[in-house]
């Protein structure tokens, strides 16, 4: 990802700028990082769209795993589901909060060209 949007060849402070503003939502003041900016954040926002759709899938698959080594080899492995239930969650709430964060920080990297 980093070559394709051209985040390797940034400074350091320029690469500080635009992973804090992919962290915070808000545009850097520097238009100089825009282009790295909205080719990261094009990036981000499909790689969430597919996220959504392969993100339950997975862990429901491996949830189904951990159940099924369950009723053949023991209890304990009724743990490695609840874990791969709480990654599930956390993959799906990350995924759902930054999604308007980004989405917004791609109309104000449009309004200012």
């Amino acid at each position: 990802m980093w070559k394709k949007t051209g985040f390797a060849e940034l400074d350091r402070h320029a690469r500080l700028a635009v992973v804090r503003a992919l962290r915070t939502g808000h545009l850097p003041g520097d238009p100089a990082v825009h282009s790295v900016l909205r080719s990261s954040v094009t990036y981000r926002l499909e790689q969430g769209r597919k996220s959504r759709r392969a993100l339950p899938v997975s862990y429901g698959f491996l949830l189904l795993v951990a159940v099924a080594n369950a009723l053949v080899l023991g209890p304990w492995f009724l743990l490695l589901g609840l874990w791969f239930v709480a990654l599930g969650v956390y993959g799906w709430v990350s995924v759902r909060r930054e999604g308007p964060r980004l989405a917004g920080l791609e109309r104000a990297l449009v309004e200012t060209g």
